[in-house]
This record gives structure tokens, sequence and C-alpha cells, in this order.
């Protein structure tokens, strides 16, 4: 059960971490700012330019996720839990067989 909770926390850990950075480079990507004297075509490649490094922000928050949680921790904490009611529910099936 230790076992469980260590990689449970380890996972809230890791995902708090990626969220964080994930905020963190959000905020320094601030939102451009138009002077009224750019013409319409520099305003939209601005605009799209900014929207990019959103993406950008985003898409590598959810990789890193994808690989270090999804892909690692999470069939780790369900193998855990797996063999821990597994074993749970086997010694209590052989407490009733002595019971009767």
């Amino acid at each position: 059960m230790k076992l469980a909770k260590w990689v449970g926390a380890l996972g809230a850990a890791v995902t708090l971490m990626i969220v964080g950075r994930w905020m963190w480079m959000t905020w320094c990507i601030s939102c451009p700012n138009i002077p009224a004297t750019i013409s319409a075509e520099q305003a939209t490649t601005l605009i799209s330019n900014y929207k990019a490094l959103q993406e950008q922000a985003l898409q590598s928050g959810r990789e890193m996720f994808d690989a270090v949680v999804v892909k690692a921790l999470l069939p780790i904490f369900t193998s855990i839990l797996g063999y821990i009611f597994g074993a749970r529910s086997q010694s209590e099936g052989r407490a009733e067989d002595k019971a009767i």
C-alpha cells in the first residue's frame, strides 16, 4: 500500500509540475500589443504567431503528461492496485473457506 501511495504522490507531483510549467509559459507569452499604426497584414501575422506560441506551450505540456504520467506512472499504479486488491480478495476467500 505504501508503494501505491508513493507512485500516486509522484504522479500528482508530476502533474502539478506540468500544469505549473504550462501556466508559466502561457503567462510569459503575453497578449501582443497591437499599435494603431500597424497594417492589417502585420496585425494578422502578429496574432497568428501569438496563437502558434500558445499552441506550442499547450502541446509540449500534453506530450510531457502523456509520456510521463499516462504511459509510465499510470500503468505502474494500476498494476500495484490490482495486486493489492487481488491479494486481498484471495485472502478473504480463503478466510471464508476456513470459516465454513
